[in-house]
């Protein structure tokens, strides 16, 4: 059973016979997440809670259009880690401060790690670059790894890995003017974040594919009508409230409940429906 391997949902826990069952389920899982988060402690992010139990994380490096640094993937994994373990968050909203969501990896970043590996040995380069890879995608993966449920508010260029981050998010809403793409075979290597999530989550193989061997940009309305997007606006405060609105309900709802359904459902998509049983 997929949920027994989880051991604040053990069978001792419903032992008890006085009614109060649930009661101490929910003491027992809540008590390991019993830390409280610490805002605004990062250079690259801005964490804010908005309303009881609901975290807004930016992305906040507009000069750069949020584009993604070595140090911006690293405060990704902390933030995500620490609100995991947040008893004050229940549902997170994530979304990119100025006139892009996220520009994709720094070009500056790029050149820095190219420097770093070129006077390597072959065979060393290639262990060093998947080194960087590995943590790249440890980094996101820590999204998908948080319990509470993330909603991505996306708006303007959502290029190459920032299509890959808001693939591990749970939510995504998207303005209409929102132009995403999976750019690493224009670059001339392998797209190591987006399609590895965008397959399990688009409703046409066909397309996922295309974008993933042209690097083609694609905009909202083909984003939603092959089901990477739920839902299209025209209008960014619009969107901010309907996803703030999406949040809050989410964290008005059972903690327990909300959290291991997450957990089932990410277990459920990479097993077969009996495992997921």
């Amino acid at each position: 059973n997929a949920v027994n391997r989880h051991a604040w949902l053990q069978v001792p826990v419903l032992k008890k016979n006085n009614g109060s069952c649930c009661h101490s389920l929910q003491r027992r899982f809540m008590a390991t997440t019993a830390t409280k988060c610490v805002t605004n402690q990062y250079k690259t992010l801005t964490v804010n809670k908005t309303a009881e139990f609901v975290t807004h994380v930016k992305l906040n490096n507009p000069s750069k259009r949020n584009a993604l640094s070595i140090e911006s993937f690293q405060e990704i994994h902390s933030c995500f880690t620490e609100l995991n373990n947040d008893s004050d968050c229940r549902s997170i909203v994530l979304t990119g401060e100025g006139p892009a969501f996220c520009a994709g990896i720094n070009i500056n970043t790029l050149v820095s790690l190219a420097s770093e590996i070129s006077s390597l040995e072959t065979s060393r380069r290639w262990f060093k670059i998947r080194e960087i890879v590995g943590a790249i995608q440890r980094n996101i993966t820590s999204i998908e790894n948080c319990r509470k449920p993330v909603i991505a508010v996306v708006h303007g260029p959502c290029v190459g890995v920032a299509t890959g981050l808001i693939a591990a998010c749970d939510i995504r809403y998207a303005l209409d003017d929102s132009i995403f793409s999976i750019k690493e075979v224009i670059m001339g290597f392998a797209a190591e974040v987006a399609p590895q999530r965008l397959t399990k989550i688009a409703c046409n193989q066909s397309w996922v594919r295309e974008v993933c061997f042209t690097g083609r940009d694609f905009d909202t309305e083909e984003a939603y009508r092959n089901g990477f997007v739920s839902k299209s606006f025209t209008d960014y405060d619009s969107m901010l409230s309907t996803a703030m609105e999406t949040a809050t309900i989410i964290a008005n709802l059972s903690p327990v409940a909300v959290q291991a359904t997450k957990m089932n459902l990410i277990y459920s998509r990479d097993h077969s429906v009996q495992d997921g049983l």
